[in-house]
């Protein structure tokens, strides 16, 4: 699998919902997400925006992304909705590793693994980010998520989502 693959299987309309645990504060919480994923073509205006952002080639970003979100916080906080945009960039589109652009967050670098995960990490602001995305079938996707600072666990984060089907 190659990352446009990976990318093109993410696309859709998702039902997820997610377990996030505070581990400094002792805190957890639980959501639910409408997640809406579309593919972005590599020289699409946002993905552009992205490569002169982060200072990449736009000619070797092979896929893009845009997120939109609607989360539910279960016990009782106002909805979050939100976006983002996010681009891949390697050398060529079959290379396991490259690098990761994403609106607000910077630079950061991808692997897609022999077993079709895909590792995104960002380090930012003293923090470390490493979110983990695989499918266990088409339609049901899994993420964690770490964030550390410096040595340390901060959070730590867990999603089942399921694509939707229209009709």
């Amino acid at each position: 699998m190659d990352i446009q693959t990976f990318l093109t299987q993410c696309a859709g309309k998702w039902f997820a919902q997610r377990t996030t645990y505070q581990l400094i504060a002792n805190e957890s919480e639980s959501s639910k997400s409408e997640l809406i994923i579309e593919g972005l073509a590599p020289d699409a205006a946002p993905v552009l925006a992205l490569c002169a952002e982060g200072s990449v080639a736009g000619d070797q970003v092979w896929a893009g992304l845009a997120i939109h979100w609607d989360n539910h916080v279960d016990w009782g906080q106002p909805p979050q909705k939100g976006s983002t945009v996010l681009a891949l960039a390697a050398a060529t589109p079959q290379a396991p590793t490259g690098q990761l652009l994403r609106a607000g967050l910077g630079v950061g670098t991808y692997t897609l693994a022999a077993d079709a995960s895909l590792l995104l990490t960002v380090e930012q602001g003293g923090s470390t980010y490493e979110e983990r995305i695989w499918f266990a079938s088409e339609n049901l996707r899994f993420r964690t998520l770490t964030v550390a600072q410096g040595e340390t666990v901060a959070q730590t984060a867990f999603y089942s989502e399921i694509r939707r089907i229209q009709d």
